[in-house]
């Protein structure tokens, strides 16, 4: 399983990858240990800790060095490539709880500076990950985990998406629209958001769109129909006229490849809203853990009005991805759609219009200059 995950991970594609099975997952084989980092200025820093680590580390501390290597070295050699993450989210998504997973068997040997300058060497154990670490020590959170938020800001409406796994956030947000009817503008927080079902997203963007027929969002499927290749392989006949031949050669010369790409738009919807909030500025804050619907939000709202994005690189997939059960249990996950965005282009991850890069004194202290800036824009 190594093997395979090793070859699906090249492909940087976050539905294409491997899930390994429980016993794997959760038994002692895979470990990590008590701390989580964050990412930010080209270095990881300690954002949370278990409290066997009180005497010996501080939040902020620097992680200069892991077993010898550079942090970032350590990183690009021994962490992203057992990760499937396109690389302009993979830092900000890893450092968080992922970047000490490995073997269980093995320690590390971390070297850290803190804010005064000082060098502490660290060793630490690792633990199955079946073992739930609690960070007692931990710097404040910019956003919630809740599933859906909603509060004025000023005159500015603020609503939380934390995922799209079911209804509850289609549900909850149709019980506020009369409420958001008069605000200046809307800020959207999918920070964090990892993604669920599609149809949950559209949902809501309907209530931006008075059109009565929306687009879903589009891609395009690989299609191998080998007989068809067959066929055009062979050249019509010079003598023969017949318009029906030409048309059955031409057509069947566009699978001269071993896969063929069909599709477009998937499908259109109905629009059961009636478009209520179109006229409304919106602002969409992202981050690297906005994944898979979260990030079709995105592109559906961009699709029916203008908005303005603000935060980091999303995470970098929306595609279908096909489950394949394994032998000896875990499943192969592989992305069955090349995505396109609005512009009916191919998908790779949604670029900020602004990118907000917390700053360490910022994340320590909990200031969320996204939202911030977010308030700025919708003011302006």
């Amino acid at each position: 399983m190594n093997i395979l995950s090793d070859i699906l991970n090249q492909f940087h594609e976050g539905h294409t990858t491997i899930d390994f099975p429980d016993e794997i997952k959760e038994g002692n084989y895979l470990g990590n240990i008590a701390i989580s980092c964050f990412y930010s200025e080209n270095s990881f820093y300690v954002n949370g800790f278990g409290d066997e680590y009180k005497d010996q580390l501080q939040l902020g501390d620097k992680v200069v060095a892991i077993n010898g290597m550079e942090t970032n070295t350590y990183f690009d050699k021994c962490v992203y490539p057992k990760n499937n993450l396109p690389y302009q989210s993979a830092k900000n998504y890893l450092a968080n709880r992922r970047l000490f997973v490995g073997n269980v068997d093995d320690s590390l040997h971390i070297k850290l500076q803190n804010k005064k300058g000082k060098i502490n060497l660290l060793t630490a154990k690792r633990s199955p990950l079946r073992i739930k670490h609690n960070f007692v020590h931990k710097v404040p959170d910019m956003y919630t985990d809740s599933l859906f938020e909603y509060r004025e800001l000023d005159d500015f409406s603020y609503v939380r998406i934390g995922g799209f796994l079911n209804n509850t956030t289609s549900i909850e947000f149709a019980k506020i629209i009369d409420e958001l009817r008069p605000s200046k503008g809307i800020v959207f927080d999918l920070r964090g958001n990892p993604g669920g079902n599609s149809q949950f997203a559209q949902s809501i963007v309907q209530y931006f769109s008075a059109e009565k027929k929306i687009k879903y969002w589009g891609g395009f499927n690989k299609m191998n129909k080998s007989n068809y290749r067959a066929y055009s392989m062979y050249k019509r006949s010079e003598t023969d006229t017949s318009l029906q031949m030409k048309k059955y050669y031409d057509y069947y010369s566009s699978y001269a490849t071993y896969s063929h790409l069909e599709g477009g738009y998937q499908y259109e919807y109905t629009n059961t809203s009636k478009g209520g909030l179109k006229d409304i500025p919106v602002v969409v804050l992202v981050n690297s853990r906005t994944a898979s619907s979260g990030e079709s939000f995105v592109v559906l709202l961009k699709q029916v009005i203008e908005i303005k994005v603000i935060g980091e690189p999303t995470f970098g997939s929306i595609t279908t991805p096909l489950i394949i059960p394994l032998p000896g249990g875990g499943s192969a996950w592989i992305g069955t759609t090349i995505a396109v965005d609005e512009k009916g282009e191919i998908y790779k991850y949604i670029a900020p219009d602004i990118i907000i890069d917390p700053k360490v004194k910022d994340v320590l202290n909990g200031k969320d200059k996204a939202l911030e800036r977010a308030i700025f824009e919708l003011g302006n």
